[in-house]
């Protein structure tokens, strides 16, 4: 989800008991980025939700464009 919409996410995990849930958030808008920053945002994504995945959290967490998880820039 993007940045503007992360109060409502939580409010709805909480609601439905589910305080562990780590959301992946990235920055919004995306309807005004090109091709290539959507690519790094998309990149970025899937850097949080691997480290969901694996339950790392805060200083634990990998940095945007996590091993394996790169996205090909180039097309």
């Amino acid at each position: 989800m993007t940045t503007e919409f992360l109060h409502e996410a939580e409010v709805q995990r909480d609601v439905l008991g589910m305080h562990e849930l780590a959301p992946v958030v990235i920055e919004h808008p995306l309807s005004t980025l090109t091709d290539q920053e959507i690519q790094r945002r998309a990149a970025e994504a899937a850097g949080q939700s691997v480290d969901v995945w694996l339950g790392r959290s805060g200083s634990d967490r990998a940095s945007p464009g996590v091993k394996g998880c790169s996205i090909d820039e180039s097309q």
